[in-house]
């Protein structure tokens, strides 16, 4: 009887094992190509990849340019209290 439980959390084991070393070989897989893309789409002009500051002045450029899209600009805010008023600048 303890050799059958044995066999059958040694044929447990194995299969979670093999299941396990599915996933990993996915994941590795999917790490290959997002990385693939990143290297292709990190290149500037000259082939070289682009540094972490890049990336980092590049969000923030992002950033800025979508507050300016939903903030009205200081311009408008500064008229009168009606303009202000009428462009959201209460």
């Amino acid at each position: 009887m303890e050799l059958k439980l044995l066999r059958e959390d040694i044929h447990r084991i194995t299969l979670e094992l093999k299941e396990r070393a599915l996933k990993v070989e996915k994941l590795q897989s999917k790490f290959e190509v997002v990385s693939s893309k990143q290297r292709g789409a990190g290149d500037d002009e000259d082939g070289e990849p682009k540094s972490q500051a890049y990336y980092v002045i590049k969000a923030a450029q992002e950033r800025e340019e979508l507050q300016r899209e939903v903030r009205p600009p200081l311009a408008a805010c500064s008229r009168s209290p009606h303009w202000r008023r009428a462009t959201g600048c209460v």
